[in-house]
Formats: C-alpha cells, sequence, structure tokens
C-alpha cells in the first residue's frame, strides 16, 4: 500500500469513526434525571393587591403546573393579629368571595377571580394590611398555600388632599432662619397632632440631617417653617438646606409637587458692610373693615432702599386669601416703613381674630430675635346681631282706639 493509500484509509476511517460518534450521540435521549419539573404553586395576580375601606379590587389565582386530579384552593382572610396591621379587619369586615376554587386537568391553567371587599367604619386607623391565606388540597397540591396581602386605604382620614413645600426666599445669609412654606389644599379640618420637615444640609451651616416641627393651624392652607442657620467665623463656600415634608407626620395628605425645596445659605466671613437687623411691631387693634399697621424698621438704616420680605397670615377670616402669604415692603433710608394689611367687613357674625405679620429671611438683612420678628394686631367683629328696643314695656288700648310706640 502506497503512503498516500495509508493516509486515505486513515483519513476515512477517522471519518467513520466521526460519523459514527454523532450517530451514537444523537441515537440516544437526554437522561430523565436532567430534566427539571417545576415544582406545585398558586400564582396570585397582582399580588399585593389594594382596595379602599368600604369597596372592593379583585385578582386571580391559577395553578402554575399540571395536577394528577383535581385541586380545591380554599380561601381564607384574617386580619393582622401578630402581624403588622389593624385587628378591625377581620371576617366579616374582610369579605372573600368565593370562599374556595376548583381546577381541573383541563383548566388548571385558567384564571379564576376573587373579590375581595373591605368594611366600612367611622374610624380613622391610617391604612393597614389583610391577608388572604390560599391552601390547596389533591391533585399532587397538598402542601401548597400562598398568601395575598391585602393593602386597605382608610378614608376616614379628618385631613385628605395634597402637600407640597415652596422656599420663602431663594437664599439667606448664615445666622438667618431659611423659611419654608407649607401648602395643604384643602385646609386641614381637625389638627395634625405633630407635623414635621426634615431637613438635609450642605456645606457647614447646620447638623447633617434633622427633623423640625411645624405649626398647621385648623382651617389656614398655609404654614410657615424656619430653620435656624449657624452664623460662624469661617470663611467658606456657600451651601444649602434642602427641606422635605415627613408625609407620615401628615396624616391624611398626599405629597404633590414641588415635594422639596432648597435655600441657598451664603457665608458673610469674607468681609464688608454689616447687614442691618430688620423687626416689625404691631399698631393698635381694629375692627373688622379697617386695615390693621405694621411699622417694619432696619437697625442700622440702609444706605439705599431695602426689600423686605413679609409673611401674613393670622387667626380668623378676616384677611382676603390674596392678601395672605409672602408680601414684600420696601425700607428706605430713613430706617423704617408702614406696612398695611386690609381685613374684611364680610357681614358675619363670628369670633373676634387677628392679623400676624413675621418678617421673612433675606439676603440683605438679619431677621430679629423672638419676639422682634413678628407682630399682631387683633381683630374685632363688628357683626352682632342688633338688640330690638321697645320704647315701652306694656301698652293698654281700649277696643275701637289706636295707639303707638
Amino acid at each position: 500500500m502506497s503512503v498516500e493509500s495509508a493516509g486515505g484509509f486513515r483519513a476515512w476511517r477517522a471519518g467513520l469513526l466521526l460519523v459514527g460518534s454523532l450517530f451514537l450521540l444523537g441515537a440516544f435521549p437526554a437522561s430523565p434525571a436532567a430534566a427539571q419539573t417545576p415544582a406545585p404553586r398558586l400564582v396570585l395576580s397582582p399580588s399585593p393587591v389594594h382596595v379602599d375601606e368600604g369597596s372592593s379590587a379583585t385578582y386571580t389565582v391559577r395553578l402554575a403546573t399540571e395536577p394528577s386530579d383535581t385541586v380545591t384552593v380554599s380561601i381564607a382572610g384574617s386580619g393582622a393579629s401578630g402581624r403588622t396591621g389593624n385587628d378591625y379587619f377581620r371576617p366579616p369586615h374582610l369579605n372573600l368571595s368565593p370562599a374556595s376554587l376548583k381546577f381541573t386537568t383541563s383548566d388548571w391553567a385558567t384564571a379564576q377571580t376573587v373579590t375581595v371587599s373591605i368594611g366600612e367604619d367611622d374610624d380613622w386607623n391610617t391604612n393597614w394590611i389583610a391577608y388572604a391565606t390560599h391552601t390547596a388540597s389533591g391533585g399532587g397540591y397538598g402542601s401548597v398555600t400562598a398568601e395575598q396581602r391585602v393593602w386597605i386605604r382608610d378614608n376616614d382620614a379628618p385631613n385628605q388632599g395634597t402637600l407640597t413645600i415652596t422656599a420663602a426666599s431663594a437664599e439667606v445669609t448664615e445666622g438667618e432662619d431659611a423659611q419654608f412654606i407649607v401648602h395643604l389644599d384643602p385646609a386641614p379640618k381637625a389638627t395634625i397632632p405633630t407635623p414635621a420637615i426634615r431637613a438635609t444640609w450642605v456645606g457647614d451651616f447646620g447638623p447633617t440631617t434633622g427633623t423640625s416641627g411645624i405649626a398647621v393651624p385648623v382651617g389656614r392652607s398655609t404654614a410657615l417653617l424656619g430653620i435656624q442657620t449657624e452664623d460662624d467665623d469661617v470663611r467658606e463656600a456657600d451651601g444649602w438646606v434642602t427641606a422635605t415634608p415627613d408625609m407620615q407626620s401628615f396624616h391624611g395628605y398626599r405629597l404633590g409637587s414641588p415635594g422639596f425645596a432648597t435655600v441657598t445659605v451664603k457665608d458673610n466671613d469674607g468681609g464688608g458692610p454689616a447687614l442691618p437687623t430688620v423687626s416689625i411691631a404691631g399698631g393698635a387693634a381694629v375692627a373688622e373693615g379697617d386695615s390693621a399697621t405694621f411699622t417694619v424698621t432696619a437697625t442700622p438704616a440702609p444706605t439705599a432702599a431695602l426689600t423686605v420680605k413679609l409673611f401674613v397670615g393670622g387667626k380668623g377670616s378676616f384677611v382676603a386669601a390674596g392678601d395672605l402669604g409672602v408680601k414684600n415692603v420696601t425700607v428706605g433710608t430713613g430706617g423704617s416703613a408702614t406696612y398695611k394689611v386690609a381685613t374684611v367687613d364680610d357681614g358675619v357674625n363670628e369670633p373676634n381674630g387677628s392679623v400676624k405679620v413675621s418678617v421673612s429671611s433675606g439676603s440683605l438683612y438679619k431677621v430679629a430675635a423672638a419676639p422682634g420678628n413678628e407682630a399682631e394686631v387683633a381683630v374685632s367683629d363688628d357683626d352682632e346681631t342688633e338688640a330690638i328696643v321697645l320704647s315701652a314695656a306694656s301698652l293698654t288700648v281700649a277696643e275701637g282706639e289706636d295707639a303707638e310706640y
């Protein structure tokens, strides 16, 4: 045999072995041990499910794998005993319909609907969680369970609406209050127990983070918060403070846009003239319909006209909505200015109230320390019911005659 023929034989033999190997590999199926059989389970969708108090919602249930026989899924509701939640939402207040589902070998993959209904009450308990437990039996599903969380939104909060926050001014000088205005729509109908605003700082003008309480009067749609910045003797880069409402403390309100506000804090240690300190004083009490007068004073007097920001509020409904909130007054080189707030003569008999004006922070002045940073003028209501006065306590008239009183 020649070399060429011997090489050809070897190549032919190698090809035969290769083809044979491929044939053998393709002739035998994969080992059964390599196949993965999905475990039986219940598929809930959506999960969790959200439902308002006094309302209903639905979700679906199906089997993940084909059963060997009919499967029964029992559904039971529970409150949150031993878990986060409210014991009120127990059966019959938490209703699940139907109480059981059946899946056969032919319809096991078809989702079936469950309706969740929540009872109504008059108590405000914020939002809670209830549970729907699904227990399967039969068809190879004997040990399978699934739990559905039911997020329940309480509808009895006394205050419900939208909350936003804005900055009273874009910037302040270190040592001044960074002031923020919280807007509530509609105004709260009941006292908010402990409303709070979280402050986050950039720069060495305050703590890294912190929470400040804020007074939110009933019936008022705006509230003012002042966050004190630290005045040091260090020359440093400007920073800022960002205020974000702690929504858990504003029960019933949802955060709108803008949901946070930022005020720049300017460093004042680079030299230059001292900033004037601005204070405010109130005038005499007034009756509704008259203007409440305030005097705004800058010490020392500014060398040029100084724009001062004010925040107007008060008690009662004696000030028109357009006159409330952030306002400006100009203090001249004389060092003082008069600011007047008109009150409304509405013809409604109501309790006496007041107009309250506070000085908001600005970059060209400092705000006086309390109590000089705000002033209040009393407003008396003039709509009391008039008494009927008779000229005589009694009158005798003879039959057929006339008399006057």
